[in-house]
């Protein structure tokens, strides 16, 4: 059955390369950690996986306007995206894989819960009319600047670690009572959400265009190298995402042990 699966997630790796949606990097770092994935929790962890996984995929192919000017890749994935939002969930498979233990079936969804509420409130909120408000200064900015929150990306971040959380506890029914495995995932999604957003107003690295004044993520714009204005350098959309999934996976895994310790 294993190699069924393996096959089975070779296979979609390679569908979701053709179709422009991974990289090259990006299929092979899905590979990787979808091998992990259905090893240790098997077909329901891999429903999961693809669950975030195609949602998230579906939202970005929606055209968003302007905000590839400010984030540093678009919406195709590379292997440092697929790594970031999918590195945690991949290693709590690989703990419940030889230490079996409900703990890291939490950890595990808490992860892609905080991964589906974060992509989820940045693709949507997007897409809605109007500027979200920078959680620091206050003021309105461009969509898709990091640390912005808008009321259209606040409701689909909670839709996102919903379905997740709702998803985890059908197929994981042994694991808890059904309505506490629900709060408490779509809880630490949340959270990890919240997580993003302050770093990504307080820490993430920014860069301003000397040329046409645009702060952005990338290093080069207008032909030229941009200025660093904002945040530290090794603190980019990789690191503050791969720090939600952490943060989702952990306060997942200590919520169960608060209601059952």
């Amino acid at each position: 059955m294993i190699f069924v699966m393996i096959a089975g997630v070779l296979l979609f790796s390679i569908l979701a390369y053709r179709l422009k949606a991974l990289t090259r990097g990006g299929a092979a770092a899905a590979l990787c950690i979808g091998i992990l994935i259905a090893l240790g929790f098997e077909l329901a962890g891999l429903f999961i996986l693809g669950l975030f996984f195609v949602t998230s995929t579906m939202w970005s192919k929606w055209k968003r306007n302007g905000e590839d000017e400010i984030n540093e890749k678009g919406g195709q994935r590379d292997g440092g995206q697929v790594l970031a939002n999918g590195g945690t969930a991949a290693f709590f498979a690989l703990l419940y894989l030889f230490v079996p233990s409900t703990l890291w079936v939490y950890g595990f969804a808490g992860a892609l819960a905080a991964a589906a509420s974060d992509t989820w409130a940045s693709e949507i909120g997007g897409k809605a009319k109007g500027k979200p408000i920078h959680i620091k200064t206050r003021k309105k900015v461009p969509k898709g600047t990091s640390g912005a929150v808008s009321p259209q990306g606040t409701l689909a971040s909670l839709l996102g670690s919903a379905m997740i959380g709702i998803t985890t506890a059908f197929l994981f029914p042994g694991e808890g009572p059904y309505w506490m495995m629900v709060v408490i995932i779509a809880t630490a999604g949340f959270f990890g959400n919240i997580i993003d957003t302050l770093a990504g107003a307080l820490i993430q690295v920014e860069y301003k265009c000397a040329a046409c004044g645009l702060r952005t993520e990338r290093t080069h714009h207008c032909n030229g190298r941009t200025v660093q204005v904002k945040g530290w350098r090794s603190m980019n959309n990789e690191t503050v995402n791969f720090l939600c999934t952490i943060f989702g996976a952990v306060s997942s895994a200590a919520l169960f042990y608060l209601f059952t310790g």
